[in-house]
């Protein structure tokens, strides 16, 4: 199955196509962003 790694200040995550995933300030997220400027449900990821 097909992955996208996604890197972000010395932080990694290995997405898989199977879901979407969510990226935010939401500690119940699958990426979660400690940034005021981000949302708390910020971004969907799907492919």
């Amino acid at each position: 199955m097909p992955e996208l790694v996604l890197e972000l200040n010395g932080r990694t995550w290995t997405l898989d196509a199977s879901r979407p995933h969510t990226l935010g300030r939401d500690p119940q997220g699958d990426i979660v962003l400690d940034d005021a400027r981000v949302s708390w449900r910020h971004a969907t990821i799907s492919w």
